[in-house]
């Protein structure tokens, strides 16, 4: 009976707190009422890059298509439209984008490294591990090879074989 009391005094203790909050935010400054408003604002900045690392995923992705545009070549737009993708989940846009990114700039690891995510994601594990290794990061690439050699993931209840191709 003492933890039903203890349990009712919890909840009011907290529900007096939640009132208490709700009277003190028209007490607020108005900067910190107007935030969520400037969030929902147009972003000041037309440059990919910074719409990127605003978080402005959608405007940065056209940001960087208007510069595939005028340079098809542009490796960087590329990898960014591509790593876009994939936080989109979009996976095959991802792989084509990253895919050309890492032909255009062969020496581009983070690309290199996405597309092993983007491989990883679609359990292709075999594809992946190899570009992870040309990352330099062979932690990742000894966890991927231990995934795949493990060989077992659940995909709707039941096990599924993986590719069992060796990592060597």
């Amino acid at each position: 009976m003492s933890h039903n009391a203890f349990g009712r005094r919890a909840f009011l203790r907290r529900g007096g707190m939640a009132v208490a909050a709700g009277a003190a935010f028209p007490v607020l400054s108005p900067a910190l009422q107007a935030a969520p408003a400037r969030a929902l604002t147009a972003p000041a900045s037309t440059d990919p890059d910074q719409l990127f690392q605003a978080g402005w995923f959608a405007a940065a992705a056209r940001g960087y298509a208007r510069q595939l545009r005028q340079d098809p070549g542009d490796a960087h737009a590329l990898a960014q439209r591509g790593y876009i993708a994939l936080l989109s989940n979009q996976l095959g846009p991802a792989e084509n984008f990253l895919t050309e990114a890492i032909q255009l700039a062969p020496g581009d690891t983070f690309s290199r490294g996405k597309l092993a995510d983007c491989y990883m994601r679609q359990d292709q594990l075999t594809r992946a591990v190899p570009l992870l290794r040309q990352t330099g990061n062979q932690g990742d690439a000894a966890e991927a090879c231990a995934g795949r050699e493990l060989g077992y993931r659940l995909d709707q209840g039941f096990p599924r074989r993986h590719d069992h191709r060796s990592c060597a």
